[in-house]
């Protein structure tokens, strides 16, 4: 777990996270795994930042 600050609580919280992963086609050849965390806060749950990571994939 990683602390945030809260937009919502105004203070300093755990952040609980969420991971998606999708594959994505760059163009007619290439393909890419993108990974989106997401992060909420543990004690009122609202959305606080997200981050998304693009991972080359093998054919």
């Amino acid at each position: 777990m990683s602390n945030q600050f809260c937009p919502h609580c105004n203070a300093l919280r755990d952040m609980v996270l969420s991971t998606y992963e999708k594959d994505e086609k760059v163009d007619k050849e290439n393909l890419v795994k993108t990974i989106t965390n997401n992060y909420h806060c543990s004690i009122c749950n609202s959305f606080v930042y997200s981050t998304d990571v693009k991972i080359p994939k093998e054919n």
